[in-house]
């Protein structure tokens, strides 16, 4: 299977994920083509910096960069519950009463816990936009900036988002 040639052109992409000054790691960083490159995965895992390093996939091509192009981000948090509230295969075993009232404490835990505000987990909501071009692009997310915008309803497409290019 050959790689068309716009996607085999792969330029360093490195995404920053903070709450405010504190960094967030374990997010799933995505960028979703908004250019019909056709099925591409371009996705990195921020770790404990909040440093997430861009890679590509398409079918047997895959590799650190991203192909020229525009690109929506969207961010996916990974929220640890304490062991009480750990989902367990039994818990289809518990009676529904008790089922229903753990999956409430659940919810609750992930709304009091979550710093990744809804607006960003969604591609048709999100208002990150990134263009690729031909040079390395680094990009600073503040969560807080977004949550901040969220309860005083102001536009997130109003925030800024800063996108360097080295």
């Amino acid at each position: 299977m050959s790689v068309p040639e716009e996607l085999r052109k792969r330029y360093p992409v490195t995404v920053t994920v903070k709450d405010g000054a504190k960094p967030m790691g374990n997010v799933m960083v995505t960028l979703i083509s908004q250019t019909g490159l056709g099925v591409v995965s371009c996705n990195g895992i921020a770790d404990v910096q909040g440093v997430a390093v861009i890679f590509s996939s398409r079918a047997l091509f895959t590799g650190k960069g991203v192909p020229p192009g525009t690109y929506t981000v969207i961010l996916t948090e990974t929220i640890v519950f304490p062991p009480e509230l750990e989902p367990l295969e039994s818990d289809q075993d518990l009676p529904r009463a008790q089922r229903t009232a753990k999956e409430r404490k659940m919810q609750e835990f992930i709304q009091q816990n979550k710093l990744v505000p809804d607006v960003l987990t969604d591609s048709e909501s999100s208002p990150i936009k990134l263009t690729v071009e031909n040079s390395a692009s680094v990009v600073e997310i503040d969560t807080d900036c977004f949550m901040k915008s969220m309860a005083m309803a102001v536009e997130p497409a109003r925030m800024s988002i800063f996108i360097i290019r080295i």
